[in-house]
């Protein structure tokens, strides 16, 4: 069975910084795509091992 997609959406941030706290994420790889404009800027894999 696949896993449905997780999005979400931000309010205005506080600051510049952007922190992704990947301690409650189960073991296995991950994409991180960051988007401005409906473009992708970004494209960034994270392994939890």
């Amino acid at each position: 069975m696949k896993k449905p997609s997780l999005k979400g959406s931000l309010e205005t941030v506080p600051s510049r910084d952007i922190y992704l706290n990947i301690k409650q994420l189960e073991k296995g790889v991950y994409n991180l795509i960051i988007v401005d404009e409906h473009k992708i800027v970004k494209k960034i894999h994270v392994e939890k091992k």
